[in-house]
């Protein structure tokens, strides 16, 4: 009977222990198994974009930088070229951000960051191709509006001023939609009058120490095109195109390029002045006596194509040296002497970088002058000599170097002999 007993005992203790280590197995691998669940729910929230604390989200790099002046009247509306949708692109889908600047019409600047990441309503990333593409072109058209956005009471446009409080991360790309043409200093269009050269310009913001910083940036500036009453010639846009990339190389631009758009029509009502075109004068070229008996005509640089020998008008040009050809009739000799003033870059201690810069500009245009004389008045070649000076050293008028008198064109007859005289 003990024996019996013993052996009862014996098998209900390994019962119990086998009991035991089946309940301590089955309690660790329901333990197991609900840590293995939970982990798998939290991936899940990770990837769904929850559940992540703010400071392990990385903050999308601001890529690009996009300026814009406020829209008025008398410019077409903004509109995105190819390029700047490609660069945009490129910037939502690797995730990352814009800086946009918008330029009010007393130069003040407003800048917001956008991020281009492409995200559903809710903030989740877009992982679909066709909902990124829908996403992206929404995200441009966006600020296309923004840039479109009225601006009531705008009465001025001064980009110039705007870049100059901008502050602009180091090395990243700057987009500029402006039509380039300002109406403050100290790039006045008005004052400027498409003819001031552009190193007088350069020159005074330096002394001014009115320089933005755009160091190492590539520049992309998007020239919308005139609307309403303002109006603008080809020559006058390649003015704008020199005048801003040497402002912008000034600044330490790496590189500037001009995107012209087509005109269309305004996305404001905002009147501000339209620049007016400087026309050839309609009055003939007076001929002017000098104390040795010669005659002196001038033709100032409005007679040429800005930056070239072309006649901006060769019709009104002959129409209006008739009188003072007339009077160098009997002339011995003929000198015609082109100026044009320096329109290089500078140093940093404001010396001209190539003081000689504009002498082939200058001898052309006596050139094209001298050739006038003889192939459509008739002046015998012989006598005609045409010599051009540049740069910051032979200037008529060195005591003024803005002087429109640096920049013209001087017919000089001598030997000239009067009615009297060949009796």
């Amino acid at each position: 009977m003990r024996k019996v007993s013993k052996m009862r005992a014996t098998r209900r203790r390994m019962a119990v222990g086998r009991a035991r280590r089946l309940t301590t197995k089955g309690r660790s691998w329901r333990f197991w198994s609900c840590i293995a669940a939970a982990a798998i729910a939290v991936a899940g929230l990770v990837t769904a974009g929850t559940l992540v604390p703010q400071s392990v989200i990385a903050e999308p790099k601001v890529a690009a930088a996009v300026f814009s002046t406020a829209p008025d009247a008398q410019q077409t509306a903004y509109a995105a070229p190819d390029a700047f949708v490609t660069a945009m692109t490129a910037i939502a889908t690797d995730h990352n951000s814009i800086l946009l600047g918008r330029i009010a019409g007393n130069g003040t600047v407003t800048t917001t960051t956008d991020d281009l990441t492409p995200r559903t309503s809710s903030g989740q990333v877009l992982e679909v191709p066709d909902r990124i593409n829908a996403a992206i072109d929404e995200s441009i058209k966006t600020l296309m509006a923004e840039m479109n956005r009225a601006s009531p009471g705008t009465t001025s446009r001064e980009l110039y001023a705007g870049l100059l409080q901008a502050r602009v991360p180091k090395g990243v790309p700057v987009w500029i939609f402006s039509s380039g043409i300002d109406l403050g200093a100290p790039d006045d269009a008005r004052a400027l009058a498409w003819d001031v050269p552009v190193a007088d310009v350069v020159k005074t913001v330096n002394d001014a120490k009115a320089v933005p910083d755009l160091q190492g940036a590539d520049v992309t500036f998007v020239m919308t095109a005139p609307a309403g009453g303002q109006e603008i010639r080809s020559t006058d846009t390649q003015y704008i195109h020199d005048l801003w990339s040497a402002l912008l190389q000034n600044a330490g631009t790496k590189s500037v390029t001009f995107i012209d758009m087509p005109s269309g029509k305004s996305a404001s009502d905002q009147k501000v002045p339209i620049v007016p075109l400087p026309a050839l004068p309609s009055t003939p070229v007076p001929p002017q006596p000098t104390s040795d008996g010669g005659v002196t005509c001038t033709l100032g640089a409005v007679y040429f194509v800005y930056g070239t020998n072309k006649f901006t008008d060769k019709t009104k040009t002959r129409a209006n040296l008739q009188d003072c050809v007339a009077a160098m009739k009997t002339a011995t000799a003929i000198t015609v002497t082109g100026t044009v003033s320096y329109e290089g870059g500078f140093d940093a201690q404001g010396k001209p970088l190539q003081p000689d810069f504009e002498q082939p500009l200058a001898q052309a245009r006596a050139t094209r002058v001298a050739i006038m004389l003889a192939n459509d008045f008739g002046i015998p070649s012989p006598i005609i000599t045409a010599q051009g000076f540049g740069g910051v050293n032979n200037q008529p008028y060195p005591q003024d170097p803005t002087s429109p008198n640096n920049r013209a064109v001087v017919i000089s007859a001598t030997g000239i002999t009067t009615p009297q005289e060949s009796k």
